[in-house]
């Protein structure tokens, strides 16, 4: 964060603006009625330019090469293993790669549907590989919601306030190339993305970009949408308007339209991954209705939570919820 002096044409211009990484915001400084206005946009702001928190992946899950491809793990993820007299322990709370073979939307998923990936590269600690690559996990999906509007989310006696897509899996059983097979009870890892650039195994056009898709810590995989952020954004813009005064109705309004236009997805309450021109014009006509007295209730009617799409070949994030005894041959 950086302060930039500009010398102003004028007193009725800003002297000084602050730059919040790619974005730059005014500063108060000069008249009451600029210092008003200033700070009203200012929070709003650095609001939007709060990074999003970690998603919490261990070191050990991705790295990132010189040339900037991202590519998939190849240690097997985060590994507590024991071995024992007679047989190997995987312990709860261990997480490895898997790849879904079959893509998965929860626009048409249902409960119940089975679910098959395979084990992306060998689990492996000390030189003991306890998983071999390959190997074939099966499950089904344990729980589903469609995309839906935002306003009914909010009355909803199930998965309440979210009006993004969800799915949670459940994987029962593993089976080794050998053909051994073991009950398991595992689900995505929470905390971690559902990587696209992990789609194309060992590809060299491979880009590196943000994952549209995260794990949410009960397990449920969702679209990469920091709705608190947003939601603190919407909730700042009332009380801040009042400042104003009889234009408190107006700076609501200018208020929440430049945040629309700044943040996308705040206006249409989903994730937008890469805004452009038009993304930001409707923000901003979506956002001016949504700072009007009672707007939140058009926007909630007209807006939808995002999808959750997994293509397959997509890999994901598998954590042990038991441990897993793995006999000798």
């Amino acid at each position: 964060m950086e302060l930039i002096e500009i010398a102003p044409p004028s007193p009725y211009y800003l002297e000084m603006f602050l730059k919040v990484g790619d974005r730059t915001f005014c500063y108060p400084q000069g008249s009451f009625s600029h210092r008003i206005w200033c700070m009203l946009i200012l929070s709003i702001g650095l609001t939007i330019s709060l990074p999003a928190k970690a998603s919490g992946t261990e070191s050990g899950d991705r790295v990132r090469i010189a040339s900037g491809v991202r590519r998939c793990t190849e240690s097997g993820g985060k590994i507590d293993a024991q071995i024992i007299r007679g047989a190997s322990v995987l312990r709860a709370g261990s997480i490895f790669p898997v790849v879904v073979l079959r893509a998965l939307d929860a626009g048409t998923a249902t409960v119940g549907q089975t679910v098959k990936g395979t084990v992306a590269n060998d689990v492996v600690l000390s030189n003991t590989v306890f998983i071999p690559r390959a190997s074939t996990v099966e499950g089904w999906i344990c729980d589903v919601q469609k995309p839906r509007k935002v306003l009914s989310a909010k009355f909803s006696a199930t998965h309440w306030w979210n009006a993004q897509a969800l799915i949670n899996i459940h994987f029962a059983s593993l089976r080794f190339p050998d053909g051994r097979q073991f009950q398991i009870s595992a689900g995505p890892a929470p905390s971690t993305e559902v990587d696209p650039n992990c789609a194309v195994p060992n590809s060299a056009d491979r880009k590196p970009q943000t994952s549209e898709l995260i794990v949410s810590r009960s397990g449920a995989i969702g679209p990469n949408y920091n709705g608190i952020k947003y939601g603190a954004a919407g909730a700042a813009i009332g009380p801040l308007s009042w400042m104003a005064g009889p234009f408190s109705m107006l700076a609501g309004t200018t208020l929440s339209a430049t945040t629309g236009a700044i943040a996308p997805s705040y206006a249409f309450d989903r994730r937008i991954a890469r805004p452009d021109a038009a993304d930001r014009t409707k923000g901003f006509l979506v956002g001016a209705v949504k700072g009007l007295p009672g707007g939140f209730i058009l926007t909630g009617v007209a807006n939808h939570g995002g999808n959750v799409s997994i293509a397959a070949g997509t890999e994901i994030q598998v954590r042990l919820n038991s441990d897993l005894v793995i006999p000798n041959k």
